[in-house]
């Protein structure tokens, strides 16, 4: 493909919002947060224009090559399936190469790369569109569309990531590729469910929908181990973030019925890095913060999420190693370019302060 010069376009004064959530099943905590409290919600960025980027900065050198600025146009931030397919190539992305995702902030004008995502229909199907332009040259190195209509969702996030992946000049093997998007379930109506509830968490208008997306999925997949896990990451966040009154019994009831299923995925040698995650929350949940390190330390490095970090850190709370526990939510913080990752690890398993470190954070700037 022969590169195609790029000229800079000017910034909006609009900030976007897309930049809220990182992982799957954070974006469902985060969004189980923003619908319960209204100081979460007020100090959520500003919606606006998803063409917004920044200016391109005059110093050559001051380019990072490890951060990626990613615009989302309007058609695909307002549509919770779509956002949801981006969210999780990207996630994809950022196994294969140590990469930070900004959305919006002064950071983003360092990006020594550019991805932009837009969608258009023709003939009845929907297609993603991905622009990726490298501003070291300023030369435009992908520019395709991908069709997201079901059946086609998974063939085309294996597809799209081996592009972005060629473009970023790394080379993977692509039966690699498609084993880790293969973690995701097989079935229509299970991978589209899943998606979706990975963004449907944002509105206030859809409180609940995330649950019943996942439910939606585990009708059509109960044997995924990404479904079952996820089921379980959001059930017990949501439990611990909107309590009534003594939730031990309901916390118990739905550790047990997970403990038989990932018992099975174990049996099965199933066990994925979301896997992994959700039994590490357990552990958390039963105040077992040694079993919880445990396995977050078998988690591969670059399989490591915003939710990684932040059961991290409650672990190294729960064992009094309060130093360890801001490394960690610091990290949670850069991972997901919003501080409401501090908000949510407040309450999560147990009460934390971290106004030490939000006060650290007002002070600075993502």
């Amino acid at each position: 493909m022969t590169p195609t010069p790029v000229a800079p376009e000017k910034k909006s004064n609009s900030k976007l919002w897309f930049g809220f959530a990182a992982v799957f099943a954070l974006i469902a905590v985060i969004g189980f947060y923003l619908q319960g409290s209204n100081t979460a919600v007020n100090e959520a960025p500003p919606q606006a224009s998803a063409s917004e980027e920044p200016e391109v900065t005059t110093s050559y050198l001051s380019l990072e090559p490890r951060y990626v600025h990613v615009i989302v146009e309007q058609e695909v931030l307002y549509d919770d399936f779509k956002t949801g397919v981006v969210k999780t190539l990207l996630d994809l992305l950022k196994v294969y190469q140590d990469v930070r995702i900004i959305y919006n902030g002064p950071a983003a004008k360092f990006a020594a790369h550019e991805i932009r995502f837009a969608s258009s229909t023709s003939q009845n199907r929907t297609y993603l569109e991905i622009e990726y332009v490298n501003r070291i040259s300023g030369h435009k190195h992908l520019d395709r569309k991908y069709d997201i209509t079901s059946p086609s969702i998974k063939s085309s996030l294996k597809r799209s990531l081996d592009d972005l992946l060629d473009s970023l000049h790394i080379e993977i093997d692509k039966e690699i590729l498609a084993s880790h998007v293969d973690e995701l379930p097989s079935e229509e109506g299970a991978i589209e469910a899943i998606v979706t509830a990975y963004a449907s968490t944002y509105h206030a208008h859809t409180q609940g929908r995330a649950l019943e997306l996942i439910q939606e999925a585990e009708m059509h997949s109960p044997d995924n181990p990404y479904v079952i896990a996820t089921n379980y990451i959001y059930n017990l966040s949501y439990l611990y973030l909107h309590p009534k009154g003594d939730n031990t019994e309901a916390i118990n009831k739905l550790n047990a019925e997970a403990a038989e299923k990932f018992a099975v995925l174990e049996s099965q040698n199933k066990v994925t890095p979301k896997v992994m995650e959700a039994m590490a929350m357990m552990a958390l949940s039963k105040d077992d913060a040694l079993l919880a390190k445990n396995i977050l330390q078998t988690i591969p490095h670059q399989r490591k999420t915003v939710l990684f970090y932040v059961l991290n850190g409650k672990a190294a709370e729960l064992s009094g190693n309060r130093d360890s526990a801001e490394e960690f939510y610091y990290n949670a913080v850069i991972e997901a370019s919003s501080t409401l990752v501090l908000n949510l690890s407040e309450v999560l398993f147990f009460n934390s302060d971290l106004s030490d470190i939000k006060s650290k954070v007002k002070d600075s700037s993502l």
